[in-house]
């Protein structure tokens, strides 16, 4: 079976305006997709107003995606994307949804709260396995950064990288879900350790890193193999700076 990744990418949250989140996670998932495509694996982007429930359901129905990897807003039932219109949710077997398009499928979604019953109703039905979060997850953004102005100068972003790393080494097969949660873990852990991070912004890291969950199989899904040698955990994405 041929591997294929979905990267969805919404940018747009509640408004389309430089005051709302999301954007600033573009570049980064964005970087997601190059990384991946560079090792040669197909690859669906989805991004801005083509990150909807019916983009993503058609193209999961037309091919099989190993890996799912997303960002955006969330609870504890329901996975967002463009505007906050619904994608994956709890109960959307009843408007057409066909578990047969994600048995076996990886879901990487740094969403908030969806690891309380979303995840575990994808893996219940099916899927290999889910890591996402149980809380509302704390974004790190200098107060007064907005789009298209400084945010490149905000250094609190670059504390999200370990996320995009991982999740990028999962879908390429050099990390297995497991191993995804356990670089995410260790890289916040030296984070809560490095004195040079202000106090203020640890408390938040350490919830971060403790409601992270992964649910499900713990191992490569079948159909993946990992490169050899499998390259050491050192981070691959480059850096966002000016």
């Amino acid at each position: 079976m041929s591997l294929n990744v979905m990267v969805i990418n919404p940018e747009v949250g509640y408004h389309d305006s430089p005051m709302d989140a999301l954007w600033y996670a573009v570049p980064y998932f964005e970087q997601i997709r190059d990384y991946i495509r560079g090792k040669g694996i197909s690859t669906t982007y989805l991004y801005r107003d083509r990150a909807v429930k019916d983009v993503v359901w058609y193209n999961l129905s037309r091919a099989k995606h190993t890996f799912i990897i997303g960002v955006g807003h969330g609870n504890n039932t329901t996975y967002t994307g463009y505007q906050v219109r619904r994608i994956f949710y709890v109960g959307m077997e009843d408007d057409g949804y066909d578990f047969t398009w994600t048995r076996g499928t990886v879901f990487l979604l740094l969403s908030c709260l969806t690891a309380n019953q979303l995840g575990p109703y994808m893996v219940h039905n099916a899927a290999w396995s889910y890591l996402g979060w149980d809380i509302e997850f704390g974004f790190y953004l200098r107060y007064g950064v907005r789009k298209g102005t400084d945010w490149r100068n905000s250094p609190e972003l670059l504390w999200h990288k370990p996320i995009e790393e991982a999740f990028a080494r999962c879908a390429t097969g050099e990390y297995s879900p497991e191993d995804a949660y356990n670089y995410i873990y260790r890289k916040y852990t030296e984070y809560i350790l490095n004195p040079e991070i202000p106090v203020r912004y640890k408390e938040l890291l350490r919830v971060d890193r403790d409601h992270m969950k992964l649910i499900g199989m713990r191992t490569r899904p079948p159909n993946v193999t990992p490169p050899t040698p499998v390259p050491p955990p050192p981070p691959i994405l480059k850096a966002i700076t000016p």
